[in-house]
């Protein structure tokens, strides 16, 4: 979910909140606020991208949780596939 913002001239993203299904619900499982000095013109790609990244470090902190160890390049792959899944599943 993308917390934006509408200003005079621009679109921000205010921030990012990532939810997982448990199977009855939606939870919170990363979110990332920008603001102050830290504001950042809407696109579409990078906010994609801040997603992406989010998403394989919740998962890597899992991974690390259970004690397992999974290569970073696998955990950006699955968090792209299923960030990009997500998005498409959206627009049908």
């Amino acid at each position: 979910y993308y917390h934006i913002g509408e200003g005079y001239a621009h679109t921000f993203l205010n921030g990012i909140t990532l939810f997982a299904w448990n199977g009855q619900k939606a939870n919170i499982i990363a979110q990332k606020f920008w603001g102050g000095c830290n504001w950042r013109c809407f696109n579409e790609r990078t906010a994609k991208e801040e997603s992406i990244v989010m998403l394989k470090d919740f998962l890597a902190g899992q991974a690390k949780a259970m004690g397992s160890i999974i290569a970073d390049s696998q955990l950006l792959a699955f968090s792209r596939n299923m960030i990009e899944e997500t998005q498409q599943k959206l627009l049908q």
